[in-house]
């Protein structure tokens, strides 16, 4: 019998940023996918760049399984593409100087396999949008392309910022059954970020639920959104999170 490989998040992170402040002291164990929940300016997107290496916390530490990514007491701040993090940003960040071909292999290592190229082109319908420049995309099509770009880097884990913003429904379940059917072939953790309730059902076995820059409950998804009032919806205080 197999026995399912599980990933380890260590984070004790303490930041300030005007009137919002991240304090998030939690260590979390999770098989394949650990979503992310809360309001809006909870904090979620401030913690996903620390982890990233996007932002640099006042202090703490941050380890993923036997790799410390950042601890100020031992001077470790290890920068953005050595953490070998898949980063998909909600408004997707591409290189306006590449056409999409060029975006998708952008940070791609030499051992990328043609085959995985052809593969993700295909499920996410970028086979016809190849030589196009990114202005002319839609906001589905950059969406698509950022998430091919992660998929082709080969990283250690991958953060998911609310992935499928801008994606026809046709094509969201056929893009989430693939990225658990990856992970699932290369043990790849992932970090999910969404308020759709029914993707973070498919998507996540463990559950982190963020509120006013602070980690209010963890536990398995089934159980967290099984109550009459999930997480997802409940209210939060503004901030800049």
């Amino acid at each position: 019998m197999t026995h399912p490989r599980f990933n380890r998040l260590s984070l004790d992170l303490r930041l300030t940023r005007g009137a919002f402040r991240l304090k998030v002291a939690t260590k979390i164990t999770f098989e394949k996918i650990l979503g992310i929940v809360g309001p809006s300016g909870s904090g979620k997107s401030t913690l996903l760049h620390c982890i990233a290496g996007l932002l640099r916390a006042s202090s703490g530490r941050i380890v993923f399984n036997e790799t410390t990514l950042f601890d100020t007491a031992s001077k470790v701040n290890l920068p953005p593409q050595q953490r070998r993090i898949g980063y998909i940003f909600q408004d997707s960040l591409l290189f306006p100087h590449y056409r999409v071909r060029g975006n998708l292999l952008y940070g791609a290592p030499k051992s990328a396999a043609a085959a995985d190229f052809a593969k993700i082109t295909e499920l996410l319908g970028l086979g016809g949008l190849l030589a196009r420049r990114v202005g002319s995309l839609s906001g589905g099509e950059r969406r698509r392309v950022a998430l091919g770009r992660a998929l082709l880097s080969q990283p250690r884990f991958l953060v998911l910022d609310e992935p499928l913003t801008g994606i026809d429904a046709s094509r969201r379940r056929e893009i989430l059954d693939y990225i658990r059917a990856l992970q699932a072939e290369t043990e790849i953790a992932a970090l999910y970020v969404s308020h759709d309730q029914e993707e973070m059902r498919v998507m996540a076995d463990q559950l982190m639920v963020m509120a006013q820059g602070q980690v209010v409950k963890v536990g398995p998804c089934q159980d967290l959104l099984g109550k009459d009032d999930p997480p997802l919806s409940q209210p939060g205080r503004p901030n800049q999170g």
